[in-house]
């Protein structure tokens, strides 16, 4: 399976993991929308994935996965950097 790297933290590309294969799909959404509320809660929280899992305690790879998810679903932006912002905030 590929692998790629993220801030030194290796992960297996979203696509190939999804968050059903971690849990039940309640859990996948309740994990969801529990980081975009935390998002939208304090709109200039700016995290990496690093900093997103140790923050949610998910591993690298289900925390690029939801990350994806929500900058996928128009809720989240990436910097250049690497960083996740809520999409409507200026920061």
């Amino acid at each position: 399976m590929a692998d790629g790297r993220l801030d030194g933290i290796r992960f297996r590309p979203a696509a190939l993991t999804p968050l059903a294969v971690r849990g039940s799909h309640d859990e996948a959404r309740s994990l969801n929308l529990r980081i975009r509320s935390e998002f939208e809660e304090m709109p200039g929280t700016s995290l990496t994935v690093p900093q997103a899992c140790r923050l949610f305690g998910m591993t690298a790879d289900v925390g690029a996965g939801v990350l994806r998810t929500l900058v996928d679903d128009g809720v989240l932006r990436v910097t250049r950097d690497g960083r996740y912002l809520l999409r409507s905030s200026a920061a």
